[in-house]
């Protein structure tokens, strides 16, 4: 069964988003998260975890998981999304 997603959930996860920044979300448990640049290079890069300061270990760990799982659908980044185009449409 696909988990109801509200659409608010999705334009506040990716309000948050910068140029370095991906927005996901688990298409099973409804669940949305945004990687920072850093850890999706550190996952991309197959860098040694211990490269990388203690606390950033949990962000890459995530990361490498989302990145490597059939369940996360990266959402559509600011590049991605043209308002204009969008209002010229309507």
């Amino acid at each position: 069964m696909t988990k109801v997603v509200h659409l608010r959930d999705v334009m506040s996860e990716m309000q948050v988003m910068n140029d370095e920044c991906l927005a996901f979300l688990n298409r099973v448990t409804g669940e949305l998260c945004t990687l920072a640049g850093e850890e999706i290079r550190a996952v991309e890069g197959d860098r040694d975890l211990e490269e990388y300061p203690d606390w950033q270990h949990d962000d890459i760990r995530q990361a490498d998981e989302i990145l490597n799982s059939e369940d996360w659908l990266e959402l559509p980044t600011t590049y991605d999304i043209h308002e204009w185009e969008i209002m010229r449409l309507l």
